[in-house]
Protein backbone atom coordinates (compact mmCIF):
# COMPACT_ATOMS: atom_id res chain seq x y z
CA UNK A 1 0.00 0.00 0.00
CA UNK A 2 1.15 3.40 -0.33
CA UNK A 3 2.48 6.02 1.71
CA UNK A 4 3.47 9.78 2.34
CA UNK A 5 6.62 8.66 1.96
CA UNK A 6 5.90 6.13 -0.86
CA UNK A 7 3.00 7.32 -2.72
CA UNK A 8 1.53 5.98 -5.89
CA UNK A 9 1.92 7.03 -9.41
CA UNK A 10 1.66 5.95 -13.10
CA UNK A 11 3.72 4.16 -14.90
CA UNK A 12 4.06 4.95 -18.65
CA UNK A 13 5.40 2.37 -21.46
CA UNK A 14 5.13 2.85 -24.90
CA UNK A 15 6.31 -0.86 -26.74
CA UNK A 16 7.03 -1.72 -29.97
CA UNK A 17 6.37 -5.62 -30.63
CA UNK A 18 8.63 -7.70 -33.04
CA UNK A 19 6.66 -10.82 -32.30
CA UNK A 20 2.87 -9.87 -30.81
CA UNK A 21 2.34 -13.49 -29.59
CA UNK A 22 5.70 -14.00 -27.89
CA UNK A 23 5.14 -10.54 -25.98
CA UNK A 24 1.37 -11.72 -25.05
CA UNK A 25 2.90 -15.09 -23.20
CA UNK A 26 5.22 -12.37 -21.42
CA UNK A 27 2.32 -9.81 -20.75
CA UNK A 28 0.56 -13.32 -19.08
CA UNK A 29 3.55 -13.45 -16.40
CA UNK A 30 3.39 -10.07 -16.08
CA UNK A 31 -0.04 -9.58 -15.51
CA UNK A 32 -0.49 -12.06 -12.94
CA UNK A 33 2.32 -10.14 -11.04
CA UNK A 34 0.63 -7.34 -11.48
CA UNK A 35 -2.27 -8.31 -10.34
CA UNK A 36 -1.07 -9.92 -6.81
CA UNK A 37 0.55 -6.51 -6.26
CA UNK A 38 -1.89 -4.06 -6.37
CA UNK A 39 -1.04 -2.82 -9.91
CA UNK A 40 -3.91 -1.57 -12.03
CA UNK A 41 -4.30 -1.06 -15.92
CA UNK A 42 -5.49 2.52 -16.34
CA UNK A 43 -4.76 2.78 -19.86
CA UNK A 44 -3.94 0.26 -22.96
CA UNK A 45 -3.95 2.23 -26.27
CA UNK A 46 -2.97 1.07 -29.85
CA UNK A 47 -0.63 3.19 -31.66
CA UNK A 48 -0.61 3.89 -35.49
CA UNK A 49 1.89 5.43 -37.28
CA UNK A 50 4.52 7.68 -35.08
CA UNK A 51 3.74 8.01 -31.89
CA UNK A 52 7.07 10.68 -30.80
CA UNK A 53 8.33 12.58 -33.70
CA UNK A 54 11.49 10.81 -33.92
CA UNK A 55 9.97 8.61 -36.95
CA UNK A 56 9.97 5.25 -35.36
CA UNK A 57 6.38 3.28 -35.30
CA UNK A 58 5.64 1.98 -32.40
CA UNK A 59 2.89 -0.82 -31.17
CA UNK A 60 0.91 -0.09 -27.68
CA UNK A 61 1.26 2.66 -25.11
CA UNK A 62 0.53 1.30 -21.37
CA UNK A 63 -0.52 2.60 -18.47
CA UNK A 64 -0.60 1.14 -15.07
CA UNK A 65 -1.45 2.67 -11.82
CA UNK A 66 1.31 1.50 -9.52
CA UNK A 67 0.91 1.53 -5.47
CA UNK A 68 4.22 1.89 -4.54
CA UNK A 69 8.07 1.95 -5.04
CA UNK A 70 7.57 -1.05 -3.23
CA UNK A 71 5.58 -3.18 -5.47
CA UNK A 72 7.39 -1.74 -8.58
CA UNK A 73 10.26 -2.43 -7.07
CA UNK A 74 8.62 -6.20 -6.36
CA UNK A 75 7.39 -7.05 -10.12
CA UNK A 76 10.82 -6.13 -10.85
CA UNK A 77 12.54 -8.93 -8.95
CA UNK A 78 9.39 -11.23 -8.92
CA UNK A 79 11.38 -14.26 -10.36
CA UNK A 80 8.48 -15.57 -12.93
CA UNK A 81 8.42 -11.89 -14.88
CA UNK A 82 12.45 -12.38 -14.83
CA UNK A 83 12.51 -15.54 -16.09
CA UNK A 84 10.12 -14.36 -19.13
CA UNK A 85 11.66 -11.24 -19.66
CA UNK A 86 15.33 -12.24 -19.83
CA UNK A 87 13.88 -15.75 -21.96
CA UNK A 88 12.14 -13.63 -24.33
CA UNK A 89 14.89 -10.94 -24.81
CA UNK A 90 17.62 -13.61 -25.56
CA UNK A 91 15.37 -15.64 -27.68
CA UNK A 92 14.81 -12.41 -29.83
CA UNK A 93 18.24 -11.46 -30.34
CA UNK A 94 18.92 -14.98 -31.00
CA UNK A 95 16.10 -15.39 -34.28
CA UNK A 96 18.62 -15.61 -36.77
CA UNK A 97 20.62 -18.67 -35.25
CA UNK A 98 20.16 -22.04 -37.36
CA UNK A 99 17.77 -24.71 -36.28
CA UNK A 100 15.73 -22.36 -33.73
CA UNK A 101 18.72 -22.25 -31.33
CA UNK A 102 17.40 -18.87 -30.43
CA UNK A 103 14.57 -20.80 -28.79
CA UNK A 104 16.61 -22.90 -27.23
CA UNK A 105 18.87 -20.87 -25.55
CA UNK A 106 16.37 -18.24 -25.01
CA UNK A 107 14.17 -20.94 -22.93
CA UNK A 108 17.85 -21.45 -21.11
CA UNK A 109 18.48 -18.61 -20.38
CA UNK A 110 14.95 -17.57 -18.85
CA UNK A 111 15.41 -20.78 -16.25
CA UNK A 112 18.54 -19.39 -15.23
CA UNK A 113 17.23 -15.97 -14.72
CA UNK A 114 14.47 -17.20 -13.08
CA UNK A 115 16.40 -19.71 -10.88
CA UNK A 116 18.87 -16.67 -9.68
CA UNK A 117 16.11 -14.53 -9.19
CA UNK A 118 14.75 -16.75 -6.69
CA UNK A 119 17.51 -18.00 -4.63
CA UNK A 120 18.45 -13.72 -4.32
CA UNK A 121 15.26 -12.84 -3.02
CA UNK A 122 14.97 -11.70 0.53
Amino acid sequence: PSTEADSAFERVRVLRYADREAHDRYAGVEREAQSRLGITPKARLAVQGVFIGDDRTWSEVRIDLVPSRAAHDALLADPAVVAAAVGGTVALLGHSMPYNLGLLVGAMSGVLAGVVAERSAP
